[in-house]
């Protein structure tokens, strides 16, 4: 069957945000660009961004939310991270949706967000073809780099672990697999989907570039090597392991920064600057809008991500857009994109923060002495960077899940 219309479930959709919203308005604009006529059913408080946006051919937006009273017994109002909310708005949008196929007809329905392998999607239990993701959120820390974690963060990651060990016996979840055409997952949240259904699964980046990027001067006039970290300033991220590299690297060169930009526990952050003793040589920027990001890309030479799961490592992707090479873990998302040709890329296994971020300092050490390999990793993200498009991403799982 030729795919015309689709329905496009993303609960998380807006322009220029980042992040899921970034994934969810990325496959609704690309599949309209491919010549998709696409409806997308998105949550209400999207709206106001999308408006700002102009029309875009072949696209319309259906906004929900869920009824008042709900709204008012359910205090926790960060949506995303609200498993109670976005189960019942998944159940809410199955009603509304069965109700407007009685009057319009979609030849495929496709839930792209929320990015969880976590969450079902009830939509799958309409008649019609139904292809689920990308979904991800297989991730897990090494057990050795949990001490990295405080406590309430360790209680969080058991917590999470149970919930993905649980996914296998969900009947929920394994009703929508059984339901899906097609399956797209993150290369770590394979291992999650039941063996049963792996045969419809498709391995895909959760993320992708949009616009690219010109190439960035090399030359370090300053003498001064920038390392900045974007992102939340928590345990997950691979903070300690930023704080306990970056000292090492001041016993053997005092021509280093390091630039701070996020929010997080501004106590916990001022802990560990102090028992690193690195207060002098550190610049806390705090939040910025996301189109500052590209002037602080631009002045910095190294972006430090050691993330320690990460499904997707959008921030990752935006620095390598900037022609900024990477240090990263090889976990989970950002290890899609780094190599040790286009960046820095350490192993974490069998290995704890000490021997990790001792590879680290060797490996920083080595581009912060040599200027011609710093820039052959330049050069390398030149080449590399094109692979990541939305456009090329979207080809490759409509090649795959909308042959139906």
């Amino acid at each position: 069957m030729t795919v015309k219309n689709i329905l496009l479930s993303a609960y998380s959709c807006r322009p220029h945000h980042g992040s899921e919203p970034e994934v969810g308005w990325q496959w609704a604009t690309n599949l309209a660009k491919l010549n998709y006529k696409v409806t997308v059913i998105t949550h209400v408080d999207n709206k106001k961004k999308i408006k700002n946006v102009r029309n875009i051919r072949n696209l319309s937006f259906i906004y929900y939310d869920l009824p008042k009273f709900l709204n008012f017994f359910i205090k926790n109002k960060d949506y995303n991270r609200n498993y109670l909310y976005l189960i019942l708005w998944q159940f809410g949008i199955f009603f509304l949706v069965r109700n407007i196929l009685k009057n319009k007809n979609f030849d495929l329905i496709h839930h792209v967000t929320i990015v969880s392998a976590r969450i079902p999607s009830f939509l799958a239990f309409l008649d019609k073809p139904f292809v689920f993701g990308p979904i991800a959120g297989g991730e897990k820390i090494p057990d050795k780099l949990k001490n990295c974690l405080t406590f309430k963060e360790k209680i969080f990651e058991n917590i999470r672990e149970l919930s993905n060990s649980y996914i296998s016996f969900s009947p929920l979840m394994n009703a929508c697999f059984y339901k899906s055409k097609k399956i797209i997952v993150t290369k770590d949240t394979l291992r999650l989907i039941p063996k049963i259904f792996r045969h419809k699964c498709k391995i895909s980046c959760s993320v992708g570039i949009d616009k690219f990027k010109k190439k960035r001067i090399t030359e370090n006039k300053q003498k001064i090597f920038n390392i900045c970290y974007v992102g939340n300033m928590i345990g997950l991220k691979g903070i300690e392991i930023i704080f306990y590299t970056f000292s090492k690297l001041l016993k053997n060169t005092n021509k280093i920064r390091l630039n701070l930009i996020g929010e997080g526990d501004k106590s916990r952050l001022l802990n560990l600057i102090k028992k690193y003793n690195i207060s002098s040589y550190v610049n806390y920027i705090g939040k910025v809008e996301k189109k500052k990001l590209t002037k602080i890309y631009r002045n910095n030479d190294l972006l430090f991500f050691p993330s320690l799961r990460d499904s997707g490592g959008f921030v990752v992707l935006e620095a390598l857009n900037h022609y900024l090479p990477c240090a990263v873990l090889d976990i989970g998302g950002p290890s899609n994109f780094i190599s040790n040709k286009n960046g820095i890329k350490i192993s974490p296994k069998n290995k704890d923060i000490h021997q990790i971020s001792n590879e680290f300092k060797l490996r920083i050490l080595k581009i912060i002495r040599n200027q011609y390999e710093y820039n052959i990793k330049i050069n390398f993200i030149k080449d590399d960077i094109k692979k990541y498009s939305w456009k090329k991403i979207v080809k490759n799982v409509i090649n795959y899940s909308y042959n139906i």
